[in-house]
C-alpha cells in the first residue's frame, strides 16, 4: 500500500441519516460569533431598493470590493480602502446608464488578462421590454461596458442571476445567464461560449433547454465524480442536474439518490456545501416570503403592498376622518393609473387626501380592460368603509401607506391573507444511500442564505435574511453544532439586521483579513419608503472575543491551464484528524455572489496538515504542513500537458495510482477511502470480506485525474448491514492493483 501521509487523516463527523434540529427556540449559544453593525464606521450611506450584491477585486489589491446594483438606480462600486472603510468610488470607473433594471453581477477574469471583470443581467423592462445585459470590461482601473461588442446583450430576457463556468476546458469563463420567464416571449435560461474576442449563444447546441427561468444556478459535485455539476432551482429542487464534463450536457437528475427534493413551496435561495463533515457538499433551501400583506403600523396607519399577479385583489378598511394615501407602484405607473370613486377620478399626485363626506369619492369606477395595471379606490357610505384594489387579474405591483388622524383598522382582504410567517426552511444531508431531506420545524420569511464558518470551528454556519412583504423581519444565525444540526443563536450573534425597508440579500467576505467572516447585508427588496432599506456591513468580533482565537486559512486560486479563476476546483483542508471540502463553484446564490477566496475555520489546530487542491483540469496541488492565519495563493501547476506540469511541479500528478489507507480504521459506522488518479481511467474500488467475496462496490467506471475519496458506511451491496470484522478494499485500474485492509468494531 501506497500511504498518503497525512492527506488522509480526517475524521467523519456527520450522523449520516436523517437531521433533527436541536432546540430552535433561540438560545444562548457561546458568545464565539458576535456580529457589529459597523456600515456608519466603513462610510456605507446607501439607503434604497438593491437586488444584489457581489464581492470581487475590482483594483487587484488583495482586499474585497463589493458592487451594488442598487436596481433600477445608479449603482455602487464600494472600494475597500484597507482600514476598514470604503469609498463608492462609481462614477470614477464608470460611465454607462442608471435606470436599468438590473438584478445579479457576477465578478470574473472574462478576458484573461489577470483583473477581474463584471457581468451583470438586465431584467428587459421589468419582462415587458428590451434592455441588453451589462458586461464591464476592467481596462487599467475603468470599467467599460462592452455587452454588445462581446455579444452578451440578450435584450429580450427577464435577465437575473448570472454565473460563470468553463464548459468546454478552453481555460476561458462561458457564461450561464439566469432568466426569469414572466412572459412567454422571455428568452430562457442559455449558456453563451467564450470564443476569446466574443460570446456565442450555444444554449440549444449544448443540451441546455431548462423550460423554465430561474433565479439563479449552481455548481457542486452532487453526483460524486470529482467533477462539478450544474443544477438550477426549481419545482422541485433542483428541477435540473447536468454533467457539464462533456461538449454536450447530460441530464443526470434521476442519477443522485436523493435528488431531486419535493419541496412545498418556492425555494428563494440555496447554499451548497459540506454541512455534516463527511465532505460531500449538502444543501440548505430557504423558503419563500409570501406576496401581497397589509399590515398594521399603528391604530392610525397601515402600509401594504399588492402583487397583482392573478386578482382580483385588495383590502376595505375603516377610518371616521379623512384618509391620507401614499402609493409607491412600479416606475412606469403613475397617477393616471389610479381611479378614485365612481367617476374614476385620477389624483393629482401619488400622494392624496380623501374626504368620506366628499361624495366623489363614493363607490368604485367600472373596470377599464385597456389599464390592466390600474388601483381603483372608493368609499361605501353604507358600510362605513373605504376599499382600495383591483378586479383586474395583472395590475402588477402596488405599495403604500394610508394614515390618518382617527383610527383605521383592516376589515377585510380580497385575493390574499394578511401575512404570517409560512414557509420552512430545508436541511439535505448527505446520507445512507443518498442525500436525506428534513423540513425544519420554524416557520421563516426568507429570501437569501450563506453558510460559513463564522467562529471558524471547523463546521460550516448558516445565516438567512428575512422579511415580510411588509414589515421587516429579524434575520437568523445558525450555528452548527458540527453534524449538520443547529442552534439559533439569539439575536443573530447582532446581526439581525434593520427594522426598515424588507430585508433583500446577503454576500459574504472576509473584507478586513483577520480570518473572520462578514456580512453584507441589503435590505431593499421593493420601492417606496418602507421597501427601500440601508444596506448593511456586518463585521465579525468573533476573534477578538476567543481566548485564544481559533485559527484559520483562506486560499486564492490562479489557474493557468485551467480557468484564472479556478472555478471548478475542489479543495480538501486537513488539520487535527478532521478533513474539510471548499469547491470553487463562483460564490454565485441569488443575485449575489459571495468573495471567491476560500475560507477554512482551523479551531485550534497550528498548522494544516495538508492542503489538496483538485483543479478542473485533472492537475492536483499537494501542500503539506501549511501555516496558518494566512492568506495562501495557490497556482495552478504550470505547462501544456500533465506530463509537462509533472515535470515542472512537485505537486503534479503520482505515476500511477495511489491508495490510502481507509480513516478512520479501525471505524464504526463509517470510514472513507482516499484514492489519487494520475491521469483519468476506468476504475473498481470494491470491498471483499476474507474468503474473498465481493461484499460491496463502491465505484465503478470512467474517473477523472486528480484525488478522490469514498465513504464506506460498512453496508453490503443490498444494504445491510455487515458484521464486524476485517475486510479488504481493492482499487482497479486497468492492469494496476492496489489493495488496503480495514477493520469494522462494533
Amino acid at each position: 500500500m501506497i500511504d498518503l501521509g497525512r492527506a488522509t487523516r480526517f475524521a467523519i463527523l456527520g450522523l449520516l441519516g436523517a437531521v433533527a434540529m436541536a432546540a430552535l427556540a433561540p438560545v444562548s449559544v457561546r458568545a464565539l460569533t458576535v456580529f457589529e453593525d459597523v456600515s456608519a464606521q466603513a462610510g456605507i450611506d446607501h439607503v434604497g431598493v438593491s437586488k444584489g450584491v457581489s464581492w470581487g477585486d475590482f483594483n487587484g489589491d488583495g482586499w474585497p470590493d463589493l458592487w451594488a446594483c442598487n436596481h433600477n438606480f445608479q449603482p455602487s462600486l464600494w472600494l475597500n480602502n484597507g482600514d476598514g472603510t470604503f469609498t463608492d468610488i462609481i462614477l470614477q470607473v464608470w460611465s454607462d446608464s442608471p435606470g436599468l433594471d438590473t438584478h445579479g453581477a457576477a465578478w470574473g477574469d472574462a478576458d484573461n488578462d489577470g483583473d477581474q471583470d463584471l457581468l451583470e443581467l438586465v431584467g428587459a423592462a421589468f419582462g415587458e421590454g428590451s434592455h441588453p445585459n451589462r458586461a464591464y470590461i476592467n481596462q487599467g482601473g475603468v470599467f467599460v461596458e462592452s455587452a454588445a461588442a462581446l455579444g452578451l446583450e440578450y435584450p429580450d430576457a427577464s435577465g437575473y442571476t448570472p454565473l460563470w463556468f468553463d464548459g468546454n476546458g478552453d481555460s476561458r469563463l462561458d457564461a450561464i445567464l439566469c432568466n426569469r420567464r414572466r412572459y412567454i416571449t422571455n428568452p430562457p435560461n442559455t449558456v453563451f461560449l467564450n470564443e476569446g474576442s466574443s460570446f456565442r449563444d450555444v444554449g440549444a447546441q449544448i443540451g441546455f433547454l431548462p423550460e423554465n427561468g430561474s433565479n439563479f444556478a449552481m455548481l457542486s459535485d452532487v453526483s460524486g465524480d470529482g467533477r462539478l455539476d450544474l443544477m438550477l432551482p426549481g419545482y422541485p429542487f433542483p428541477s435540473v442536474i447536468f454533467d457539464i464534463t462533456k461538449p454536450v450536457l447530460t441530464d443526470i437528475t434521476d442519477q443522485v439518490p436523493g435528488l431531486p427534493v419535493d419541496i412545498r413551496w418556492q425555494i428563494t435561495d440555496a447554499a451548497v456545501a459540506d454541512l455534516n463533515g463527511d465532505m460531500i457538499p449538502d444543501f440548505f433551501l430557504t423558503g419563500d416570503k409570501g406576496g401581497s400583506d397589509v399590515y398594521q403600523v399603528s391604530d392610525q396607519e397601515l402600509a401594504f403592498t399588492l402583487r397583482i399577479y392573478s386578482g382580483p385583489m385588495g383590502f376595505d378598511f375603516t377610518a371616521s376622518g379623512p384618509v391620507s394615501f401614499a402609493l409607491y407602484p412600479h416606475p412606469w405607473l403613475s397617477r393616471q393609473h389610479i381611479f378614485i370613486g365612481a367617476g374614476g377620478v385620477h389624483p393629482d399626485d401619488l400622494n392624496f387626501t380623501l374626504d368620506p363626506d366628499s361624495t366623489w369619492t363614493w363607490g368604485i369606477a367600472p373596470a377599464d380592460t385597456s389599464q390592466p395595471e390600474a388601483i381603483f379606490v372608493g368609499y361605501d357610505p353604507d358600510l362605513g368603509q373605504w376599499t382600495l384594489g383591483t378586479p383586474l387579474p395583472d395590475a402588477e405591483t402596488w405599495n403604500g401607506r394610508v394614515t390618518s388622524t382617527s383610527p383605521v383598522a383592516v376589515v377585510a382582504t380580497r385575493g390574499f391573507r394578511q401575512f404570517a410567517p409560512y414557509s420552512q426552511d430545508y436541511v439535505v444531508l448527505s446520507g445512507d444511500g443518498g442525500y436525506v431531506t428534513t423540513l425544519l420545524p420554524k416557520l421563516t420569511a426568507c429570501g437569501s442564505v450563506v453558510a460559513g464558518d463564522f467562529d471558524n470551528d471547523m463546521d460550516l454556519d448558516i445565516y438567512l435574511v428575512s422579511t415580510g412583504p411588509v414589515a421587516n423581519l429579524p434575520n437568523i444565525l445558525y450555528r452548527n453544532q458540527g453534524d449538520g444540526t443547529f442552534l439559533e443563536v439569539t439575536n443573530a450573534g447582532g446581526a439581525s439586521g434593520s427594522k426598515r425597508g424588507e430585508g433583500e440579500s446577503v454576500a459574504l467576505a472576509d473584507y478586513d483579513r483577520d480570518g473572520f467572516l462578514e456580512l453584507w447585508v441589503t435590505n431593499g427588496d421593493e420601492y417606496g419608503d418602507f421597501g427601500s432599506g440601508p444596506d448593511q456591513l456586518f463585521r465579525n468580533l468573533a476573534g477578538t472575543r476567543q481566548n485564544p482565537p481559533n485559527h484559520w486559512l483562506e486560499v486564492d486560486l490562479v489557474g493557468t491551464v485551467s480557468n484564472r479563476d479556478g472555478i471548478g476546483a475542489r479543495l480538501f483542508a486537513y488539520a487535527g484528524g478532521v478533513g474539510q471540502l471548499r469547491e470553487q463553484n463562483g460564490g454565485m446564490h441569488k443575485y449575489c455572489q459571495n468573495h471567491t477566496r476560500l475560507h477554512f475555520g482551523l479551531a485550534q489546530n497550528a498548522v494544516v496538515d495538508s492542503l489538496v487542491v483538485n483543479w478542473p483540469s485533472g492537475f492536483v496541488s499537494r501542500l503539506y504542513d501549511v501555516s496558518v492565519d494566512q492568506i495562501l495563493s495557490v497556482t495552478e501547476p504550470a505547462g501544456k500537458s500533465l506530463a509537462d506540469a509533472g515535470q515542472a511541479e512537485k505537486t503534479a500528478k503520482p505515476a500511477g495510482p495511489e491508495l490510502a489507507e481507509a480513516f478512520p480504521n479501525p471505524f464504526n459506522p463509517s470510514t472513507t477511502i482516499a484514492f489519487e488518479l494520475g491521469e483519468p481511467g476506468s476504475i473498481d474500488l470494491s470491498v471483499f470480506d476474507l474468503a474473498g467475496r465481493r461484499v460491496a462496490r463502491l465505484a465503478s467506471g470512467p474517473y477523472p485525474a486528480g484525488a478522490h475519496q469514498l465513504v464506506w458506511r460498512g453496508r453490503d451491496a443490498a444494504g445491510r448491514q455487515v458484521p464486524a470484522g476485517t475486510y479488504y478494499y481493492r482499487l482497479s485500474v486497468g492492469n494496476e492493483t492496489r489493495v488496503g485492509k480495514m477493520i469494522l468494531v462494533k
